[in-house]
């Protein structure tokens, strides 16, 4: 039990000393605020019709040839077990 009540004394006096003091924090607030400011200020380029009309067609396009290479597969799955099919013979 005493073993606890000194092990807590110890971690309140870390915690005590590690703590940094308020000039300490309000410096690093300003730098902070100043990262934030800055990443605020940055121009964005904003999505235009023309960009947004482009990309709306690239994923179409992906979509659709992932869409014939999965048809594709089946087709081929679908064949290769028609072949060794004892239809016919």
């Amino acid at each position: 039990m005493r073993w606890q009540f000194v092990l807590g004394l110890l971690l309140c006096a870390a915690l005590a000393a590690a703590r940094p003091n308020s000039q300490e924090n309000s410096q690093e607030d300003a730098e902070a605020m100043a990262a934030l400011e800055a990443l605020a200020d940055m121009d964005e380029p904003e999505m235009t019709d023309e960009k947004a009309a482009e990309l709306q067609k690239k994923w179409l396009l992906r979509r659709i040839r992932i869409r014939w290479r999965r048809v594709l597969r089946v087709a081929s799955r679908v064949y290769r077990i028609y072949r060794y099919l004892p239809i016919g013979k």
